[in-house]
C-alpha cells in the first residue's frame, strides 16, 4: 500500500506516528490514580497525624519519639527537604515528608504499605525516605556521632583495659544472626533498597537513635509502653510459620533501640 508514497511522505508519517506515541506515553505518565487524589482527605498525615498530636503517649508509640523531639528534628532538617510548588504540582510539606520517613523507619513496613497509608505513589515514598535520611545524616551526624578526640580514644582504651584487660582496644562490635525467610516465589521483591540507599537508611537510623537518647525523653511512660522484656530470638530452624516468626523478630528489633537493653549510656 506504500508503493505510491514518496520517501519524504513516509518520513513524515513515521515522525507523526512517533510523536503520537510520545504524547500517549506522556499522558500515561501524568495520569494520577483516583486514590492518590484523596491524599488530603484520607491520607494518614492529613487524618491520623492530627489526632496523634493531641495525644503525647500515642504519638510516641507511632513515631518512636516525642512530639518535642519531632519538632526539633523538623527544625534542623526543614530547609534541606523543602521544595517549591510548581504550576502543575503542589510540593509536599517538610513535616509530611518527615512523618512518612519516620513511620517507615519505625515500622519497617514496605514502601508499598506506607504509600497506601499516606495516599502517595510508591516512587514518591522511596524518594522521601532517601531525601529525609540524607538530610538527617547531613545535619545531625557531627552532633550525635562526632569523631572522638585523642583524649576520648585514650579514655575508652583505658576503660577496656581496666574492665576487660584488653590493651589498646577502642571499641567492640556485637552482632546477631537470625534466619529470614522470604515469601514463596518473591524473588528479589523483598529487597527494596539499593546498597547505597540501604547504607543511608541504616546511618540515619543510628543517628536518630543517638539523637533520641541525647535529647532525652520527656515522658516517664515511654519505657512502660515499650516492653523491656522483648528480646531478639532466632527464628525456628524447622517447622513453624517462618513469616510470622520473621515479623516478630523484626518488631522486637525495632523496639530494642528504645528499650533499656538497647539503650546507650550517656
Amino acid at each position: 500500500m506504500f508503493k505510491h508514497f514518496f520517501i519524504e511522505d513516509l518520513s513524515i508519517i513515521a515522525l507523526l506516528l512517533e510523536e503520537e506515541d510520545k504524547t500517549k506515553k506522556r499522558e500515561k505518565r501524568m495520569a494520577v490514580h483516583p486514590m492518590l487524589k484523596k491524599r488530603k482527605l484520607e491520607g494518614e498525615y492529613w487524618t491520623l497525624f492530627k489526632e496523634l498530636v493531641d495525644d503525647e503517649k500515642i504519638f510516641f508509640i507511632y513515631f518512636r519519639m516525642s512530639r518535642y523531639q519531632f519538632d526539633i528534628l523538623l527544625n534542623k532538617i526543614e530547609l534541606l527537604i523543602t521544595k517549591q510548588d510548581t504550576v502543575f504540582k503542589e510540593a509536599l510539606s517538610p513535616k509530611e515528608k518527615l512523618a512518612v520517613c519516620l513511620r517507615f523507619l519505625a515500622t519497617g513496613d514496605s514502601f508499598v504499605s506506607i504509600a497506601f497509608s499516606y495516599r502517595l505513589g510508591v516512587s514518591t515514598v522511596h524518594k522521601i525516605v532517601k531525601e529525609v535520611c540524607s538530610a538527617i545524616k547531613e545535619r545531625l551526624m557531627s552532633e550525635t556521632m562526632p569523631v572522638p578526640t585523642k583524649e576520648q580514644w585514650q579514655k575508652i582504651a583505658e576503660e577496656f583495659w581496666n574492665t576487660w584487660n584488653f590493651p589498646n582496644c577502642i571499641g567492640a562490635i556485637d552482632g546477631k544472626h537470625v534466619q529470614i525467610t522470604a515469601s514463596a516465589n518473591s524473588g528479589s521483591q523483598r529487597i527494596q533498597l539499593d546498597p547505597d540507599n540501604a547504607d543511608n537508611v541504616i546511618m540515619a537510623t543510628c543517628i536518630l537513635h543517638n539523637y533520641i537518647k541525647s535529647s532525652g525523653s520527656q515522658h516517664s511512660h515511654n519505657e512502660e509502653d515499650i516492653n523491656a522484656s522483648y528480646s531478639l530470638s532466632n527464628l525456628p530452624r524447622q517447622g513453624g510459620n517462618h513469616q510470622v516468626a520473621a515479623f516478630n523478630v523484626r518488631e522486637n528489633f525495632a523496639r530494642s533501640f528504645d528499650s533499656p537493653e538497647g539503650a546507650l549510656n550517656y
